[in-house]
């Protein structure tokens, strides 16, 4: 059995990555979304379940008969359902694959944090890095993080840290950016995650999080077209998107994984820059309206 715990800010094609991994390794599976505590897997925001007879984790007998002689193996549902068993449910014999996820969170790597481990599985630790342009610009555009938007820069530089440091830990990381673009990046990235492709992209929209902060679900099945490289040009004249992505520590990783388009971004934004400056109060009544927006979207983010 394979077991991925992968961790990525919210946006960072975290969906994508995982359904092509899952189309590749295929069923029975059962990934555990948005996990609310990095100490504990059990505690998903939502499920999917695929290959998976029903009756196996519902609790209770007449739940157990009553999805018996159903044929329906695939199931998604929210992480506080009372009629699912979740620790039988991660813990099943005979499954392909285990995916728990981790958004917003700090990379946790220890195994006393991973937990729910399985006799005879083969593991695997996976950070996912997008470029922060293209990032903060989805998730402004998307108008919900986890978090006080303050704390995203923070937060996207410990990933960036942990993404550069990879080769020194048991992390595998994948760059969102190659992996969209790049055939080659697929098949050795595949590789490293345990299965073989033979680089053809992932082209569905999971509906996770409502799809593309852009354009929804409407591309599906067309969505290695999706023009998910040059999304900071819509916030190209945007002050809290240039204050985030200006966050020193940010700017550094950028530069150091990203050169290319860091330089075409901060040349971009130096004219804006020194166009105007930014008070502490617009920089917290722009925060505050984005903190309005995440209470609105916050549910459907979170579905599956």
């Amino acid at each position: 059995m394979l077991t991925y715990d992968v961790w990525g800010i919210r946006r960072s094609g975290n969906h994508a990555i995982i359904g092509w991994l899952l189309n590749h390794v295929g069923t029975p599976f059962i990934h555990f979304n948005d996990i609310q505590d990095p100490w504990n897997p059990l505690t998903p925001g939502g499920v999917k379940v695929a290959g998976v007879p029903a009756w196996q984790y519902k609790r209770g007998l007449l739940r157990k008969a009553r999805q018996f002689f159903r044929s329906r193996h695939e199931a998604t549902f929210a992480g506080s359902d009372p009629s699912v068993d979740y620790e039988r449910l991660a813990t099943l014999s005979g499954l392909a694959c285990r995916v728990f996820s981790y958004e917003d969170k700090l990379v946790t790597s220890s195994s006393e944090a991973l937990g729910a481990a399985m006799p005879g599985e083969t593991r695997k630790s996976v950070l996912l890095l997008r470029d922060p342009f293209n990032l903060f610009a989805s998730l402004l555009k998307a108008g919900y993080f986890s978090r006080p938007l303050d704390e995203l820069p923070g937060i996207y530089a410990r990933h960036a840290e942990e993404f550069m440091r990879q080769h020194e830990t048991d992390i595998i990381g994948v760059n969102y950016n190659e992996w969209f673009q790049d055939a080659d990046y697929r098949v050795s990235t595949a590789r490293k995650l345990g299965f073989d492709t033979d680089g053809t992209p992932y082209d569905d929209v999971p509906p996770n999080g409502g799809g593309s902060s852009f354009s929804g679900r409407a591309r599906r099945g067309q969505a290695s077209k999706m023009n998910v490289l040059h999304r900071w040009r819509h916030f190209a004249e945007h002050a809290e998107f240039a204050r985030l992505v200006s966050e020193p520590r940010v700017r550094e990783a950028a530069e150091a994984l990203f050169p290319e388009l860091a330089d075409e971004v901060y040349r971009t934004l130096r004219p804006a820059a020194s166009g105007s400056t930014r008070s502490s109060g617009s920089a917290a009544s722009a925060s505050a309206s984005f903190a309005s927006t995440s209470m609105r979207n916050h549910n459907a983010c979170r579905k599956l």
